[in-house]
């Protein structure tokens, strides 16, 4: 498996990340051997991120490994990253260094995870303010929702030649459930405990993917 910090800009106009003052920072992997994509935002690079680590450590059980290989460029903080959600998932891991500078989770031809996760990201926020009038900022709470959505959408849904998905090994067939467009209305059931009496137990909604 493949990981690397990045900066993601969600303006177009920056043609850099780096000079986009209002980036996200994100956590980058690719796991070659299923064609697994993963994403995640951080708040600060190295293990202090509980979310972070959580969320990669969910990734990594979810392969159902016994042992893991992960490649890096051998930043210090992305090093102790790593050893902290080893003693989560309980399984061997191996910090492997990168031949080059800058990996970015490479998926062939060209393209990284961070390639998709910004052009999927600025998607959402466009599909979200044509359905509901509002345009996504970075600092929102939805961005780290967003960040993760858009691997999740691949790893389910991208289909290889034979039919089969990234994530198909995982849960031992192809996920053919149906999903709404990001940012449609839809109907939410409010929970028992919040709903009134001579009031509907429905409300308007926006969709924002699901776990």
């Amino acid at each position: 498996m493949k990981l690397d910090y990045s900066a993601l800009s969600v303006d177009p106009a920056c043609l850099e990340a780096d000079t986009d003052p209002h980036a996200v920072k994100i956590l980058g992997g690719y796991s070659s051997d299923l064609g697994l994509a993963f994403a995640t935002q951080v708040q600060q690079k190295g293990p202090s991120d509980k979310y972070a680590v959580a969320a990669l450590s969910t990734f990594i059980e979810r392969q159902g490994l016994s042992a893991l290989v992960i490649q890096t460029d051998n930043e210090p903080a992305i090093r102790s990253f790593v050893r902290t959600g080893e003693q989560r998932v309980k399984i061997d891991i191996s910090l492997r260094a990168s031949p080059g500078i800058g990996i970015s989770a490479a998926l062939g031809a060209g393209e990284t995870i961070q390639d998709i996760v910004a052009g999927g990201v600025r998607t959402f926020i466009e599909e979200i303010k044509e359905n509901t009038g509002y345009e996504a900022q970075p600092k929102d709470n939805i961005m780290p929702w967003l960040v993760r959505l858009v691997p999740w959408y691949r790893n389910r849904y991208k289909q290889s030649p034979d039919g089969s998905t990234a994530d198909s090994p995982c849960n031992g067939h192809a996920d053919h459930g149906q999903v709404c467009t990001v940012g449609e209305t839809v109907f939410v059931k409010i929970p028992a405990g919040e709903k009134r009496k001579f009031k509907s137990n429905w409300r308007n909604g926006c969709w924002l993917g699901k776990q």
